[in-house]
């Protein structure tokens, strides 16, 4: 969100690597969190699927979302150039002030795809107050956490 409102075509360089700089933070923190979540309630005999299928998850994730934004994004930029040039009462021939319109689109397509991201971001927040702390039971090698001990 950060990004959104400070993506403007004056803005300085260090101050959007700030931004990049604090989101990539943030990022560390909740992957290693994440991994602590996802792995906690699977049982030990699982642990190996489940510890590969949490980031072949990610993976997934990552890769939709990046389809997506780019998708915003150079839809963004490719009308944004448009009915800015159009406004200019530039031909498409013309190649007058396209650079300035680019850059406008460009920084318009930038905020809108950092509103998108921090939208995506809420509910994902939210769904963390959910997740309930399980006991920490101590368990023997090989058993579950939280169920019986099988006889013996």
């Amino acid at each position: 969100m950060t990004l959104g409102l400070i993506a403007a075509t004056d803005s300085a360089w260090w101050l959007i690597a700030l931004a990049l700089f604090v989101y990539g933070v943030g990022v560390g923190f909740a992957t290693a969190q994440v991994t602590n979540v996802v792995l906690v309630d699977v049982p030990a005999e699982s642990a190996g699927q489940g510890s590969g299928i949490r980031p072949a998850a990610r993976e997934l994730g990552s890769a939709l979302g990046i389809a997506v934004l780019t998708t915003l994004f150079l839809s963004t930029l490719n009308s944004g150039l448009r009915d800015r040039l159009a406004d200019l009462g530039i031909e498409e021939d013309e190649a007058a002030g396209v650079a300035d319109a680019a850059r406008e689109a460009m920084t318009s397509g930038l905020a809108i795809c950092g509103y998108v991201c921090a939208a995506l971001l809420v509910p994902a927040l939210a769904a963390t107050v959910f997740v309930a702390p399980r006991d920490a039971e101590p368990s023997r090698p090989g058993e579950a956490k939280g169920r019986e001990p099988a006889p013996r």
